[in-house]
């Protein structure tokens, strides 16, 4: 009898948990992290490519980012003056959604549908680009 009582117990429990997760996910806690990485943004075309000397160029070292809607997005103490935030397809750059403000861009990025997204974070120099699953 005690069995049959518990069971139905747990089975609630269950579902009221994961009911509670999905709610904390759009949260104003909820953070959100990604690595980003640099691309200069050359200051003339590029009209030759640079001839093959055997020597290849180190990678740019990659950026953690976090994003949250009480505290921003952070760059681990880096201060960064971006320009612009995109929000855009990751298979073909499409771009889905540009922002001059950063409060638009992560009020818009914490109320998309799930899914895959690549955001770019342009400054005057260089953009920051990295993939984010929600």
């Amino acid at each position: 009898m005690k069995k049959l009582l518990s069971l139905p117990f747990i089975m609630l429990m269950m579902i009221l948990g994961l009911d509670s997760l999905s709610m904390t996910a759009t949260t104003p806690n909820t953070i959100l992290s990604l690595w980003m990485y640099k691309i200069v943004i050359p200051e003339e075309p590029i009209s030759e490519p640079e001839p093959d000397t055997g020597y290849k160029r180190t990678p740019t070292r990659h950026l953690m980012c976090t994003i949250s809607q009480s505290e921003g997005i952070d760059f681990g103490g880096y201060t960064i003056e971006i320009i612009s935030y995109e929000i855009r397809e990751p298979e073909s750059e499409y771009c889905m959604a540009s922002f001059s403000t950063e409060s638009d861009f992560i009020n818009t990025l914490f109320s998309m549908p799930s899914g895959e997204y690549q955001l770019r974070l342009i400054t005057d120099d260089y953009q920051l680009i990295g993939y984010l699953a929600l």
